[in-house]
């Protein structure tokens, strides 16, 4: 398995929250009003996304750019903008800046910046979307979640990359 270079943070896992929604609006709206002139479009992905299914309480947003600004353009107005940029994800996920909003030990906010014309966009959208729509495939992704926390509650960046096949074979499954 990959092994990311991400702080250790403890992993929480949690039953959904019909309050995920309205975060997402809120923070998706303050975005808007103070990137608009780099953000095309904002996307709620991840758990979060995701009604009945039990995940990180982080509202992960994917978060479309204009066609005419990079990653790298990025970076300056999501950290004025109090996000965290996560540095050490680049090299894991080249086609996005990861940065992150709360707390250290708790991440309230991701947002995934990707270039406008990325395939991640749609990747991402597909994978919330086939999630919605299967039950066996939330309690699959449930249950490879709890495995990787029992593996060690505090190695985030395994957390991360051992979900990776499960992603690409939802995806890549017409």
């Amino acid at each position: 398995m990959i092994h990311l270079n991400v702080p250790r943070r403890k992993i929480e896992l949690s039953e959904y929250s019909v309050q995920y929604p309205k975060l997402f609006q809120h923070e998706r709206a303050m975005i808007l009003d103070y990137a608009s002139e780099i953000v095309e479009e904002i996307e709620h992905v991840g758990s979060t996304a995701i009604p009945n299914i039990i995940g990180k309480p982080t509202i992960d947003m994917v978060v479309k750019l204009r066609k005419d600004i990079t990653l790298d353009n990025c970076v300056e107005i999501f950290t004025a903008i109090n996000y965290n940029f996560i540095s050490s994800l680049v090299g894991y996920r080249p086609k996005r800046r990861i940065f992150w909003k709360g707390s250290s030990d708790h991440h309230k906010f991701h947002v995934h910046a990707v270039e406008n014309q990325s395939p991640d966009w749609e990747l991402l959208i597909k994978f919330r979307d086939k999630l919605i729509k299967s039950e066996k495939l939330k309690r699959r992704y449930e249950s490879i979640k709890f495995m990787l926390k029992d593996q060690d509650e505090y190695d985030v960046g395994s957390y991360i990359a051992g979900k990776d096949d499960f992603f690409w074979e939802v995806v890549n499954d017409s």
